[in-house]
């Protein structure tokens, strides 16, 4: 089943394809914590489905038998009748990005699981859709299909192409064979070239809900936590419900709250004029902290502290803002718009893909940062 927030993207394609307009191919916007993979295998369904007059599928065609492990919510055991579902579908498959090593397969794969996956792994820069990948794609596409109803392409993480790749794309893009479906998958529109985004219908996933991200939150979550800890997890995942999700429960939430608390107190010590080796001890403290996360999730959680402060300068309530609620911030209010918008600009070297930088120089980053708040 889909989530809540996807059924309006998929009621648009399903009513194209009701109106005999289902186009050849379709790039899906939108953060891949939101269930973009998810949507184009429900798209598949449909599009292979044997009675397309049903909504997501009819469920009881061979077609659609393929898609029920990974769409209806079932545990499947693979190894049982396979008629009770699969991890795969011979007319579907999925390009992924692939490593600085070479997959031997070109990142061609017709798991399901592995696509889904895809959406969480790791989108470090030595990944990409490569042109070697495309041509087997292409190669793919030409040959017939095993049901008679068609084939689907899906290329996660099509911003990733390189240049090559996407002009090995287009041909295929722009005329595929009959009965062929290409779907592309990207973080946003604006990371793909002009002559693949002229070449195909576009689906935007609309920003989640908060009542939404929180009613599945409450669905999903089986721990306790308080009010202010879901809207922190929904403030770093953009407003993603599933990356909230994951944010709670991996820690990072609390990890978050704590780090925030001792940079408070390091700038809270300083400007009180107190005991200066009680900020500095707070400062390591927070740094120390930090190191222990991920480079993309320090650089979260200082830009969404950040943020905070500049939205509570703006006027906003602090009861809005999870990182500032509950505590005193009249030290942190202190701190000058354009001092922030600095220290905002500058956590761009954290990034992951942006570049790497070692141990010793990322303490350094940390370091200016807080003591730029605190001057």
């Amino acid at each position: 089943m889909l989530n809540k927030w996807l059924l309006s993207s998929f009621n648009t394609f399903q009513d194209a394809v009701k109106l005999n307009r289902t186009p050849h191919s379709v790039i899906i916007s939108g953060n891949t914590n939101l269930g973009t993979a998810s949507l184009a295998l429900s798209m598949a369904r449909l599009f292979l489905c044997a009675d397309r007059s049903f909504n997501d599928g009819c469920r009881s065609c061979k077609s659609c038998q393929y898609f029920s492990s990974v769409l209806d919510e079932k545990t499947v055991n693979l190894n049982e009748d396979e008629d009770s579902g699969f991890d795969s579908h011979p007319d579907v498959v999925a390009l992924l990005p692939t490593g600085a090593t070479q997959r031997e397969d070109f990142g061609l794969t017709h798991s399901f699981y592995e696509l889904l996956s895809s959406e969480s792994s790791d989108k470090s820069s030595t990944s990409s859709i490569k042109v070697d990948g495309v041509r087997k794609l292409n190669e793919w596409i030409v040959q017939g299909s095993v049901f008679g109803r068609g084939k689907v392409a899906i290329i996660s993480n099509a911003h990733t192409m390189m240049e090559s790749a996407s002009n090995a794309l287009l041909k295929t893009f722009e005329e595929p064979p009959e009965n062929t479906l290409i779907i592309l998958l990207t973080d946003s529109l604006e990371n793909l070239p002009a002559t693949i985004l002229s070449r195909a219908s576009k689906i935007q996933i609309p920003r989640v809900k908060s009542e939404d991200a929180i009613e599945y939150l409450k669905a999903n979550v089986t721990e306790e936590y308080s009010e202010n800890e879901i809207l922190l997890s929904l403030a770093l995942s953009d407003n993603s419900p599933t990356g909230a999700k994951e944010c709670l429960q991996s820690g990072l939430v609390k990890n978050a709250l704590e780090i925030v608390s001792k940079i408070n107190a390091a700038v809270s010590y300083h400007k009180a004029g107190a005991n200066p080796e009680l900020s500095l001890c707070a400062r390591e403290e927070a740094i120390a902290l930090m190191l222990n996360l991920t480079d993309d999730d320090k650089y979260l959680v200082l830009r969404e502290f950040v943020s905070e402060l500049l939205k509570y300068k703006a006027g906003l309530n602090v009861e809005n803002l999870p990182f500032l609620n509950h505590r005193n911030i009249s030290k942190l209010c202190k701190i000058s718009a354009v001092t922030l918008f600095d220290v905002y600009n500058s956590l761009m070297v954290l990034r992951s893909d942006v570049s790497k930088i070692q141990h010793k120089a990322q303490s350094a980053v940390l370091r200016t940062v807080i003591d730029t708040l605190k001057a």
